[in-house]
């Protein structure tokens, strides 16, 4: 099961590539109150996919690396 899972991940993400996306990333708190700050948005267009121990990760054309688990739109 857990390896249907991996190449189902891997067939979706790599389908991203060349696409448009949005995602919703955490930015770290706040250096000098220590409060949580929002997500920032960051959109560009994925040129490659990797894989890593916490899951698959979209290179943008602006140079970003969002977790695919962040990506909230496509095209």
């Amino acid at each position: 099961i857990t390896m249907l899972t991996e190449v189902s991940g891997l067939s979706q993400a790599a389908a991203l590539v060349g696409k448009s996306v949005s995602a919703s990333v955490a930015r770290t708190a706040d250096p000098t109150t220590g409060m949580p700050r929002t997500n920032e948005v960051v959109s560009g267009v994925v040129t490659q996919v990797t894989f890593e121990d916490s899951g698959a990760i979209a290179h943008l054309d602006n140079g970003r690396q969002v977790p695919m688990k962040s990506v909230k739109a496509v095209g």
